[in-house]
């Protein structure tokens, strides 16, 4: 056994997040989310709900929601994750009348999801904002290239940035 301090259990994950951050600071937000039906799934719903953030939830062959644990110590962090495995699939029709996308990681079965979004994306005026997640990363396929090209705004870290960078053969300033 490893003692451990537990300091709180908390909302997390980047789109819900990012959608709790700007409805905090005075933006109208809405989170398109997949979630199960278990109980944890149900408490995320009412948390986003209770930050005032609009929920468009879709259909999803999981009961779980994902959870992850994350144990930080002095140097460094560990995150033990659980996701189901799931289709992720985006009705474009829900996502009509916002001004702008936010999207991140959705897990391992992404590619119709994004193809969705990049396709909406293209075809309405929105601005669109793009944060690829570790499945993303790791395949970095013509759909994560052909996201990132149409995004406002790309968020990676320097190590994420220098993989896209070094998969298109081009050196970082």
């Amino acid at each position: 056994k490893v003692p451990v301090n537990i300091h709180g259990m908390t909302l997390g994950g980047n789109g819900a997040n990012v959608s709790v951050g700007m409805k905090r600071t005075g933006h109208e937000s809405s989170f398109y989310t997949y979630v199960g039906s278990d109980l944890l799934s149900h408490q995320i719903i009412e948390a986003i709900k209770n930050e005032g953030v609009a929920i468009i939830k879709d259909e999803t062959t999981s009961e779980n929601a994902s959870l992850s644990f994350i144990f930080d110590f002095k140097d460094d962090r560990i995150i033990f994750s659980h996701h189901d495995e799931q289709i992720h699939m985006i009705d474009e029709k829900k996502l009509t009348g916002f001004e702008a996308v936010y999207l991140t990681s959705i897990g391992k079965e992404w590619t119709k999801a994004y193809a969705s979004v990049v396709n909406f994306v293209h075809s309405n005026p929105v601005s669109f904002s793009f944060s690829p997640g570790s499945p993303q990363l790791a395949e970095l396929n013509d759909l994560v290239f052909e996201a990132i090209a149409c995004s406002k705004i790309l968020f990676v870290n320097k190590e994420e940035g220098e993989r896209i960078l070094s998969k298109k053969n081009i050196t970082a300033a």
